[in-house]
């Protein structure tokens, strides 16, 4: 069987978290002793024989940063931050620093891990107090910060049509923007590539486990490291508490650790996962056919005039459109039925019969619907017959594209093409199933947007 239930389980290691400052300072990176200055040589052990050194460029703005190990290990802890399951030690900036410079002049355009790894110099608003004297510690708590510095801008306003700007591309690393900072309080915004930076909220109510794991990253592009320093300035400078500073090595008090939630058991089912990925093409496939045919029909009957000769025998044009649709409506809500019966008894059996039918039902409908309204703008059968199924998958193409992120509205203007409300159902309808199936009050839930029966 496909379906398996899944314990609990939490991810804080029983041995530490990963090391992920110690491991790239002492085990990945060197710095070569004829290239390299002191900012390096500092921070890093020197290099051996065998050592491979990176070319300055826009991914590395310092000489002399080599890998001690190869690009294969600078990769394998690249993957294991956006992927492994565990409690992850947050950088401090300068270890962050020399990790991103590695991995930015590793990976390129077509690698998955791209965008977690972004060039690119910190900016930082507004120009005067306090972003001043934040910078004055940064440059003296952190011999890499005048790398990845890239100026002030007056305000945040300021900054955002340079960063749009196509021709700074891959300039902007970061922008914070201070709102307040003083022994009243900390307000600032962080502004990350969005490419690189999870967004925030519910992502998917159904996710089993940790899933797509975009918690990372926060971590991976560096939003941690930049809030970790932010945070660390506040608390020494502003507030004078007695927290060790940022370059405190570890096992002080001011490590920052990042850590998975724990998730509850839950079931795993494997084939409703891709059946509720893959039902609605199939059925939108099915669909092709018949919404052809009754297309070609009703331009063959307009080509060859038959409606005008059943009109001058006297047939009223509210018998004759019924006749079209009494006869496909009653085909379809047979075919839905039938499709409803199967699927309550051996798919999907612990949801509701008719949450599972009436979906069907209106999709099937509205299908004859569309396939009469596209039949007006033809006037010959064989072309119908072409277009009308063409035109109908183009329809359907949306419910396959429309991001998780995308906004009710949007997701209520789609719903104008017959495809995308099914599909948007048929995914929910498996989704509840691997959860104990879906009742009426999962049926009128506010929390699953606009596709409920509300």
């Amino acid at each position: 069987s496909s379906r398996t239930n899944e314990p609990a389980e939490q991810f804080v290691s029983a041995t530490g978290p990963l090391q992920f400052g110690s491991e790239v300072r002492t085990n990945l990176l060197c710095y070569n002793a004829t290239t390299a200055n002191a900012d390096l040589a500092s921070l890093l052990p020197p290099c051996n024989n065998t050592a491979q050194c990176l070319p300055r460029s826009l991914a590395v703005p310092i000489d002399g940063l080599c890998m001690s190990k190869g690009p294969n290990a600078i990769m394998w802890l690249a993957s294991t931050l956006v992927n492994d399951e565990q409690d992850i030690e947050v950088p401090n900036y300068n270890e962050y620093l020399l990790f991103k410079w590695a991995a930015a002049s590793l990976l390129g355009d077509s690698s998955s891990l791209d965008d977690a790894y972004q060039p690119g110099s910190v900016y930082i608003t507004p120009q005067d107090y306090p972003s001043q004297a934040f910078t004055d510690y940064m440059n003296t708590t952190f011999s890499l910060f005048k790398y990845s510095f890239g100026g002030f801008f007056g305000s945040r306003d300021d900054a955002i049509p340079f960063v749009k700007d196509v021709t700074n591309e891959g300039k902007v690393w970061a922008v914070i923007s201070f709102q307040q900072l003083n022994d009243q309080g900390l307000n600032y915004v962080l502004s990350m590539n969005q490419t690189a930076q999870a967004t925030s909220g519910i992502r998917n109510r159904f996710v089993k486990g940790l899933g797509d794991k975009t918690y990372a990253a926060y971590l991976a592009s560096g939003a941690l490291s930049v809030q970790k320093a932010v945070n660390d300035y506040y608390m020494n400078r502003i507030l004078n508490t007695t927290i060790p500073n940022a370059t405190t090595p570890v096992g002080a008090a001011s490590r920052t650790i990042l850590s998975p939630m724990p998730v509850s058991k839950h079931v795993d089912d494997e084939f409703l996962d891709i059946g509720g990925q893959l039902s609605p093409f199939l059925l939108v496939l099915a669909f092709l056919y018949p919404v052809s045919q009754l297309a070609k029909r009703l331009v063959e009957e307009k080509e060859q005039r038959l409606r005008e000769g059943t009109m001058i025998m006297g047939l009223g044009k509210g018998a004759f459109f019924a006749s079209w649709l009494i006869v496909y409506y009653v085909q379809m809500f047979i075919v839905s039925l039938m499709v409803a019966i199967l699927l309550k008894a051996g798919i999907t059996k612990q949801s509701d019969f008719f949450i599972i039918w009436v979906p069907y039902l209106l999709f099937a409908l509205t299908s004859v619907n569309l396939s009469a309204l596209l039949s007006t703008f033809f006037s010959r059968a064989k072309i119908a017959a072409l277009c009308v199924p063409l035109i109908y998958f183009v329809f359907a193409i949306p419910a396959f594209a429309i991001p998780a992120t995308a906004s009710p509205a949007l997701l209520k203007l789609l719903s104008l093409l017959c495809p995308v409300p099914i599909s948007m159902a048929l995914k929910l309808i498996f989704s509840y199933e691997i959860n104990n199936g879906m009742g009426w009050n999962d049926a009128t839930s506010t929390t699953d947007g606009p596709y409920n029966l509300a």
